[in-house]
C-alpha cells in the first residue's frame, strides 16, 4: 500500500490547523491574569483547561516552521517574502507586547515573526553556501545566536528547527526526531501532521496568517483588558 494514500493534507489545511491551535494557545496565555476570577465564577479548576489549551497550542509552531520552509522553497521572490514577514513583524510587535505584557513596548521578548525573519535570512545564506557542510553549520549557529540575543519567540530553537526542516525536507524521521528532542512536548504531533502533506497548495491563504496573527492578538488584548469588569459583576 502506498504511503501517499495517507498524505491527505494540503498546505492550506496545515495552515488552518496551525492558526486554530495557535488561537487556542494564545487565548489561554492572555487569560492568565483573570484565572482566579474565572475559577471563582465557574467553580472549575481552570488550571486544567489552561494546561490542555497550552498543550494543544504546541502543535502550531512546527507546522508554521514547515510552512515557512515550503514558502521559501516555492516562492518566486524570496526578497519580497522576507520583506512581507518583516513588515508584519513590525506591525505585530506593539500588539504582541500589549497582549502578553500589557505594554506597547517590551524589549525582553519579541513576536515569532522576528524568528521567521531571522530564519529566512539563515536559509538564504545556507542556500548560497550549500557546498560546504561546515559553513552551513556555522551559518545556522550564527543566526540561532542572533535569535537568542534578540529574545525572539522560540529563540534559537526556532531557527534550528527550521534549518532541520529545510535540510531534511524529504526525511520525515529526521524532522520528527529533531522536533521531539528540541521541544519535548506535543509539538511532535504538529510535526507528524506535516508528514501528511500531499504537496498541494490548496485554497489560497497567502495573506491570511499575516493578517490573522496581529488581528487575533489585538482581539485577545481587547477582551483581556475588559473582561475583569464583566467578571466582577458576575462574581459579586
Amino acid at each position: 500500500m502506498s504511503a501517499n494514500k495517507y498524505k491527505v493534507l494540503t498546505l492550506s489545511s496545515l495552515k488552518w490547523i496551525a492558526l486554530i491551535t495557535m488561537l487556542i494557545d494564545h487565548t489561554a496565555a492572555t487569560m492568565i491574569p483573570h484565572y482566579n476570577m474565572l475559577q471563582e465564577l465557574t467553580n472549575i479548576d481552570i488550571a486544567v483547561f489552561y494546561d490542555v489549551m497550552r498543550g494543544i497550542g504546541r502543535l502550531s509552531f512546527p507546522i508554521f516552521c514547515f510552512c515557512i520552509v515550503e514558502g521559501f522553497v516555492h516562492t518566486r521572490n524570496v526578497k519580497k517574502y522576507l520583506i512581507r514577514l518583516l513588515i508584519f513583524a513590525l506591525i505585530t510587535e506593539p500588539i504582541y507586547d500589549l497582549a502578553f505584557f500589557g505594554r506597547a513596548l517590551y524589549l525582553d521578548y519579541q513576536n515569532v515573526l522576528w524568528t521567521f525573519v531571522i530564519a529566512i535570512l539563515m536559509l538564504m545564506a545556507v542556500k548560497k553556501y550549500s557546498q560546504s557542510i561546515l559553513l552551513k553549520v556555522i551559518i545556522i549557529l550564527i543566526f540561532a545566536l542572533i535569535a537568542w540575543l534578540l529574545k525572539t519567540d522560540y529563540s534559537y530553537i526556532g531557527v534550528i528547527i527550521i534549518a532541520v526542516y529545510y535540510l531534511y525536507r524529504e526525511k520525515n524521521w529526521v524532522k520528527l526526531g529533531a522536533t521531539a528532542i528540541l521541544f519535548l512536548d506535543m509539538a511532535v504531533i504538529g510535526a507528524a501532521l506535516t508528514c501528511l502533506y500531499n504537496g498541494e497548495k490548496g485554497k489560497g491563504l497567502k495573506y491570511l496568517f499575516y493578517v490573522f496573527y496581529p488581528a487575533h492578538l489585538l482581539l485577545l488584548y481587547i477582551i483581556s483588558s475588559n473582561i475583569s469588569e464583566y467578571l466582577k459583576v458576575f462574581t459579586k
